[in-house]
């Protein structure tokens, strides 16, 4: 209870200070010092047992908290230091609130909760597409509202499935609680339980961008700034997939896996085909990082869908993507800003022009496709490893997706950071602000590929024991 009343008091403080101030570097610090509270709330939380802090909790709370500490120490310099002139009340407000929610819908313990708190979460990202105010985001944002709507009324229809499913099964206690559910095998009718996974699935499935529910992503990611983008691609899609993966407990443990890793597996392939070949004549900069995100959400879908160790590096890959696009997103805003635009027929030579944010962009590549020895290579390899041990059909089909999204990330990235930068002077500067964030991100991944704490690589074991029912 003194927990609760502290954060409600800070959260309330911190809310109250971005309404009255009128300066926008005064809210970035804001949102920075909720980053702080929030990971000291995190490394609590970690050392307890409160409502549904198990391992896949403790995961994505561990990895929400790092994205965001780094997002808002950039957001200072975003915000303070460049000539960016529009008021951030709005997204800086927007930025707290997504925090919040996404915090309660992490420890949440039954499924209406989860839902609420995760389709706030993710409303309330929408000022964030918006912030340029211009016709194209207009236009994202309503896409994104959109295809979220549906997302979030196909949700709420599967669990009125799953709650008349434990109706008709004869269930003496119909609480969606996660405890009870995944504690009794004969909960649910079969039949209307696969109905309602389906329409949670998609349901859910559309924030994290499979396709075919990925349509909003290309067009949000490319009009937002980077620093949103990077909360998007590495925040809004870790709650997703935590939320799936709940899904995947309840299946496994009614005994119904056998759907759950075949839609896992179909949507992960189609994902990782599609966004590859997308990618290979994509010259804005940042709808290829859209694409990026819709591969590696295939990844891990894939990863979860084959089981054993892919299991394993699908979960590792949920944190390896998290920073990885937080690295690479707040790079390319760097970027943006430097030439004025974000189109490789614009910009070329970025290791000459801006050295220090040219370099990590050109490393962030690196990493993102897999490269050794980052972290991102060794998640990767596991659900190689997982693939080949379940179908050499979908092995061959997964190697050939990424050696696709190689080739059209790297035309892309090769080419705005060789050459010589053309003439345009818009004012930007690398500053420790605006670089510190991927620099870190960046060695975190590196750091873990190298040499996997043991208790990092026992936590991951054990969120992988109860996607695999063994806990």
């Amino acid at each position: 209870m003194t927990l609760l009343v502290l954060c409600t008091l800070f959260i309330m403080l911190s809310l109250g200070i971005i309404l009255i101030s009128k300066e926008n570097y005064l809210r970035a610090y804001t949102v920075f010092a909720v980053a702080i509270f929030h990971l000291g709330l995190t490394i609590y939380l970690l050392n307890t047992s409160v409502l549904m802090m198990d391992a896949l909790s403790k995961l994505i709370l561990i990895t929400l908290s790092i994205l965001y500490l780094g997002i808002s120490f950039h957001g200072i310099g975003y915000f303070s230091k460049c000539q960016f002139t529009n008021d951030n009340k709005i997204v800086t407000l927007s930025l707290v609130v997504f925090i919040v929610f996404a915090t309660l819908m992490v420890i949440a313990n039954e499924l209406i909760s989860m839902w609420i708190f995760l389709e706030t979460a993710s409303l309330a990202c929408t000022p964030l597409i918006y912030y340029n105010k211009n016709k194209a985001s207009i236009e994202a944002t309503w896409k994104y509202l959109f295809l979220c709507s549906i997302g979030i009324v196909l949700a709420l229809i599967g669990m009125l499935f799953i709650s008349y499913s434990a109706i008709i099964a004869g269930a003496n206690d119909t609480s969606l609680t996660f405890t009870n559910i995944l504690s009794n095998d004969k909960y649910f009718n079969p039949t209307w339980l696969k109905i309602s996974f389906v329409f949670m699935f998609i349901g859910f499935a559309t924030k994290t961008g499979l396709f075919p529910l990925h349509s909003w992503k290309a067009d949000a990611y490319s009009v937002e700034p980077g620093i949103f983008g990077a909360l998007m691609a590495g925040g809004v899609t870790s709650l997703s997939w935590l939320a799936l993966m709940r899904l995947i407990q309840i299946m496994n443990a009614a005994g119904e896996s056998v759907l759950v890793h075949t839609i896992l597996i179909f949507f992960g392939i189609i994902s990782i085909l599609f966004a590859s070949i997308a990618m290979l004549n994509q010259l804005d900069i940042k709808k290829v990082l859209a694409y990026s995100s819709i591969e590696h959400m295939g990844i891990i879908a894939l990863g979860l869908g084959v089981g054993g160790i892919g299991i394993f590096g699908a979960l590792f890959h949920i944190f390896n993507n998290a920073l990885l696009k937080g690295a690479i997103f707040i790079a390319v805003g760097n970027i943006r800003r430097a030439y004025g635009q974000k189109t490789t027929e614009f910009i070329s030579g970025a290791l000459s022009k801006i050295p220090i944010t040219g370099t990590l962009f050109l490393i962030a590549f690196l990493a993102v496709v897999g490269t050794p020895p980052f972290g991102s290579f060794f998640s990767m390899f596991s659900i190689l490893q997982g693939v080949l041990a379940h179908s050499p059909l979908v092995s061959l089909l997964f190697m050939l997706g990424l050696i696709l999204a190689f080739m059209g990330m790297g035309k892309t990235f090769l080419g705005a950071s060789r050459g010589k930068p053309p003439m345009v002077e818009t004012g930007y500067k690398d500053t420790i602000e605006m670089y510190l964030t991927p620099l870190l991100f960046l060695s975190i991944i590196l750091i873990i590929g190298l040499s996997m704490p043991d208790v990092f690589k026992q936590l991951i074991m054990d969120a992988a024991a109860l996607l695999e029912g063994n806990l």
